[in-house]
């Protein structure tokens, strides 16, 4: 029995040795610096290595890792201004004047012909200006095809031999940089229930067309190249928001639909596609067109809301701002 004790004495006092060995070794250890590197990566984004804390002391201030607060940065990308360009029809003169359209290699003489329609020139302006205020109101850039209700483009030197009204028309729609470039009509001779939206993609590109003097019909696949598919999907995007938004402004059906010139008399070359909008598309413009029948009257209101409504919701759709 006395033994026993002793081996049990001697058996405990060898463990507790080896417990002690086992932490000073510990402790050794860790003071020793030897422990594993810790990757920290503060707010800033830096990357900083820095030390495990020894367990025989707590870590200070100094050997903690910088937090730094990530400072507010304003949004770097650019927010592009929408840009409109509203073109109430007609002009102040009657000018049927050549312009010379080069496909191919080909020049071709086609007839630009613009004239004052009354009371029409008088009614659209009231309307775009109406149209103007709204988007302008919504942070939208406006740009003018003229300067006034009656104005001309031409100047008397060059109204024999051109560019004419429609020509220049389109190139102030291409020199402006527009995203979307409105003409705004409306025709007495027309009941209520026409209300059509024409776009340069009722019909695929190379089924919209005008013709030269000669009848050589000219394409909008030719006159806008490469560029033809894209023009035409966000030209007809636009014109369906502006027919459904026109529909809910003036409580009729409004529809995109497909112009024709056929039979229109003297100076009106036949296609069914309106000659600005050609010029337009040789710049990659994005083009709509508007009519609204009047015989029984116009309100104008009613008209230019839809017109407005339409243009925010081509912005925000299609154009993404």
């Amino acid at each position: 029995m006395r033994r026993l004790l002793n081996v049990v004495r001697v058996v405990f006092v060898v463990v507790v040795a080896g417990v002690v060995a086992v932490h000073q070794f510990y402790i050794d250890h860790r003071s020793s610096g030897s422990g594993a590197s810790v990757n920290f990566v503060p707010l800033d984004g830096a990357t900083s290595s820095a030390q495990a804390p020894s367990s025989t002391q707590p870590a200070s201030a100094a050997s903690a890792p910088k937090l730094t607060a990530i400072p507010h940065q304003p949004p770097t990308r650019q927010v592009k201004t929408f840009t409109v360009m509203l073109d109430p029809g007609h002009a102040g003169t009657d000018l049927a004047l050549p312009d010379k359209v080069t496909v191919g290699g080909h020049t071709y003489m086609v007839l630009d012909h613009d004239y004052p329609n009354t009371p029409e020139i008088t009614e659209v302006w009231n309307v775009s200006k109406l149209v103007a205020n709204v988007l302008a109101a919504h942070g939208i850039r406006v740009v003018w095809s003229k300067s006034s209700a009656n104005a001309d483009l031409t100047p008397p030197s060059q109204r024999a031999t051109g560019p004419g009204e429609l020509w220049r028309k389109a190139q102030a729609a291409i020199t402006n940089h527009v995203d979307l470039a409105v003409s705004i009509h409306d025709d007495h001779t027309a009941g209520s229930s026409f209300a059509p939206v024409f776009t340069q993609g009722s019909l695929s590109p190379s089924q919209l067309w005008r013709a030269d003097e000669s009848g050589h019909q000219i394409t909008l696949a030719q006159i806008a190249g490469s560029g033809a598919a894209t023009l035409a999907s966000q030209s007809q995007q636009c014109g369906q928001l502006i027919a459904q938004a026109r529909t809910a402004a003036e409580g009729r059906a409004s529809i995109v639909a497909t112009n024709d010139f056929s039979g229109r008399g003297s100076g009106i070359a036949p296609g069914n596609m309106p000659w600005v909008m050609m010029f337009g598309a040789a710049g990659q413009v994005p083009w709509v067109y508007t009519e609204y029948g009047a015989k029984s009257g116009i309100n104008l209101s009613a008209y230019a809301t839809g017109i407005a409504n339409g243009i925010l919701a081509c912005r925000a759709q299609v154009n993404g701002l």
